[in-house]
């Protein structure tokens, strides 16, 4: 058992990631060492289209125009969301509807890698100076510093269930760093890394390791921090799938916390 002082707890839920605090980000990883990282990797590829001198052009919404959208699907390379299972559910593709693409805007939005002009997203001065190949490092903790800290990780599943996982992120990858070595479910992680949490006061359907699932352990995933593997066939749980700690965990976030086992 990890036991954590009222004061260790504190720290941890309030830390400034970018700074000296409990929770540290490390920045000097390279492109080939976050290999393995989605959004690093796909953000970079979005950069490079705003680099050009024209930019990426945007609809009066703001979102990027069908054109890109549909060039990024062909492009992309993300699990889940293969061109072929795309197109399938949609004969038109606005950026709405390709949930990486749609992550991925708003994390530059909010980091401040981009900017508007004249019905273009190009990149910014900080997006030009992060997005070098040598670079990739310090991007990466810009993209994962946004992503816990201010991006909404209730956006992309749309359900009307208040967020209780984004403000205990920083205890709870404290937690996984000591558990998640060894496979686990993700109800058996909420279980162990999360402060209890209080049901919503309505009639809506409420499975807490499920909500856990797509507002934590998906965005850890697309970071490449935890994978997924699968029960053995014969396990009483069937085709269930369990979660474990990458090598890029370790080498990725580091703490500064003592705890007593």
């Amino acid at each position: 058992m990890i036991r954590l002082t009222q004061d260790q707890i504190t720290e941890l839920l309030d830390a400034d990631w970018l700074s000296e605090g409990p929770i540290r980000l490390n920045g000097s990883l390279s492109l080939s060492d976050l290999s393995g990282c989605l959004v690093l990797n796909h953000a970079r590829l979005v950069m490079e289209h705003m680099a050009d001198d024209k930019g990426v052009k945007l609809t009066t919404a703001g979102n990027f125009n069908r054109k890109f959208v549909e060039r990024m699907v062909r492009d992309f390379r993300w699990p889940g969301f293969e061109p072929d299972l795309v197109w399938r559910y949609s004969k038109v593709i606005n950026e709405p509807d390709y949930v990486p693409l749609n992550f991925l805007h708003a994390l530059i939005d909010l980091a401040g890698l981009g900017r508007k002009h004249k019905g273009t997203l190009r990149l910014s001065r900080l997006g030009r100076s992060l997005l070098p190949l040598e670079a990739a490092g310090e991007l990466n903790t810009v993209l994962f510093d946004v992503t816990c800290s201010r991006y909404n990780l209730a956006y992309l599943d749309r359900r009307s269930i208040k967020e209780n996982f984004q403000p205990q992120i920083g205890l709870t990858l404290f937690l996984m760093s000591k558990v998640a070595e060894t496979p686990r479910s993700a109800e058996e992680l909420l279980a162990i890394t999360t402060l209890p949490i209080d049901p919503p006061q309505s009639d809506i359907p409420f499975h807490p390791e499920a909500i856990f699932r797509v507002r934590v352990l998906r965005y850890l995933e697309w970071f490449g921090l935890l994978e997924r593997v699968r029960m053995a066939a014969n396990d009483q749980f069937g085709g269930q799938h369990l979660y474990r700690k990458t090598p890029l965990f370790d080498r990725f976030l580091s703490f500064d916390v003592e705890a007593l086992a």
